[in-house]
């Protein structure tokens, strides 16, 4: 039976490579992978020349980015510097992304001519351009001052946004790790971000991001999204918590709040000794006129810090 068939019949169980070697057996799933590599070498070499191409439209070379965004082709940067002054501003915003996304793959030498056409998308007006802008300056440059990052006290540490995810650097050895990121829910083997993602919010990354003055932690507020509604907290050592609005929610029905009227999401506030303050958001009204709780860092557990139902909200049972 063809792969494609056995595909449309077993969708789900076909994202598994284990199940797929259960099913037709080593030989079969190694020609499946190599088939799969083929077609994306092909991909790869379509969206390459799509960017090369004068003929092909903005909507042509946006979608050609949007195809190299897991490749690390090593032929992108270069590919991807004429592009950079593109007559759309979806389209240079995300040349900037993909260009900054791989500063590790840009000699030193060539460095300038980045940084050059990307000063140029640093001035735009457009929040989501001139973000992208910095973002690739302050990678190409090792300089990490700009709104775009979140530097630690100490200096070590920056973190930025890549892949909707805080992406964590450390500038002694200029390492990276992607904190909070997923396996996608439609098993095309991809990861989906946890939505961080400040500038959707109209907001920026230094905004978003709070160090603990000790340096050893980091909370970054991902926002409203389907993918995330809480806080992101890195402790160096020991790894990322996921802090939830449901986590907050039970401290909060506990103590005889009712939150039945809708979702909320948390939002950072700041750190006030080794304990993390945030507040509930409320995107329907908020039952509270102040809603403030912290997370301890010592003890993992979240606390009420104040809570001050609204005129007319009803406590629950």
């Amino acid at each position: 039976m063809p792969l494609v068939l056995l595909a449309l019949i077993f969708p789900a169980e076909l994202h598994s490579v284990a199940c797929m070697r259960w099913l037709f057996g080593p030989i079969v799933v190694h020609l499946f992978c190599i088939s799969l590599a083929v077609a994306e070498s092909a991909d790869i070499e379509g969206a390459l020349r799509d960017l090369k191409d004068p003929n092909v439209s903005s909507d042509g070379r946006l979608a050609a980015l949007h195809e190299l965004k897991f490749s690390l082709d090593p032929r992108i940067p270069e590919a991807v510097l004429p592009v950079l002054q593109d007559e759309g501003s979806s389209v240079r915003a995300w040349a900037a992304r993909t260009v900054g996304s791989r500063w590790w793959q840009i000699p030193r030498e060539r460095a300038g001519d980045f940084v050059k056409a990307l000063r140029k998308i640093s001035e735009s007006e457009e929040l989501r351009e001139s973000s992208m802008g910095l973002r690739g300056i302050g990678l190409l440059q090792r300089d990490y001052g700009s709104s775009s990052f979140a530097r630690s006290p100490d200096k070590r540490w920056v973190i930025y946004e890549r892949f909707s995810c805080p992406c964590l650097l450390d500038t002694r050895n200029l390492t990276e790790e992607l904190l909070g990121c997923q396996p996608d829910d439609d098993g095309d083997g991809e990861s989906r971000g946890c939505g961080f993602s400040p500038i959707y919010n109209r907001s920026t990354v230094s905004e978003s991001v709070f160090w603990h003055p000790g340096s050893k932690m980091v909370a970054c507020s991902t926002g409203f999204t389907r993918y995330g509604a809480g806080i992101l907290i890195w402790r160096h050592g020991k790894g990322v918590v996921d802090l939830e609005s449901a986590d907050a929610g039970e401290v909060l029905r506990a103590a005889g709040f009712d939150l039945s009227d809708g979702s909320f999401w948390l939002d950072a506030k700041g750190w006030r000794g080794d304990v993390l303050e945030f507040e509930g958001m409320f995107p329907d009204g908020s039952p509270f006129d102040s809603c403030r709780l912290g997370w301890d860092s010592r003890t993992g557990k979240i606390n009420i810090i104040s809570a001050v139902p609204a005129a007319g909200a009803q406590m629950g049972q």
